[in-house]
């Protein structure tokens, strides 16, 4: 829904003599709330609106493709996952699980800030095991 689409669902709604609408798109949610001073006024009527995304959309679980060893930096690279606050892209690899002599890459679900790491360097972890949360940048 863009700019366009709500000037329209206003003047349909106000045609109407609503005052309120409430839009869902999916997970996304368009409030749309009319206010007047007075029942008669309708010179001075304003609009607010609000949108919602559901609770999965604004954070993610980066969580371990496979059982082995935590590792947050490659070998082969001198850089490891900053937590709490690096920005983080969505298939950015964020950490690895080591595997004897295998990497595995763990990867950003969606792009987001990092934060906390839940698995000490190191740490055995399972499959599916939550290693970080990702708090997602809602536009």
């Amino acid at each position: 829904m863009n700019i366009h689409d709500i000037e329209r669902l206003v003047a349909t709604i106000e045609s109407s003599g609503l005052t309120r609408c409430l839009v869902r798109d999916g997970d996304e949610t368009l409030t749309l709330v009319c206010s007047t001073r007075s029942e008669t006024d309708n010179a001075n009527r304003s609009w607010r609106a609000s949108t919602t995304r559901s609770p999965e959309e604004m954070s993610a679980s980066v969580r371990a493709p496979c059982s082995g060893f935590i590792r947050y930096a490659h070998p082969l690279q001198l850089e490891a996952v900053e937590p709490d606050g690096a920005f983080a892209a969505e298939g950015q690899s964020l950490a690895y699980v080591q595997v004897e002599s295998v990497f595995f890459p763990v990867v950003a679900p969606k792009a987001g800030r990092v934060g906390a790491l839940l698995a000490p360097e190191g740490a055995l972890v399972g499959y599916g095991d939550q290693l970080m949360e990702i708090s997602c940048t809602v536009e």
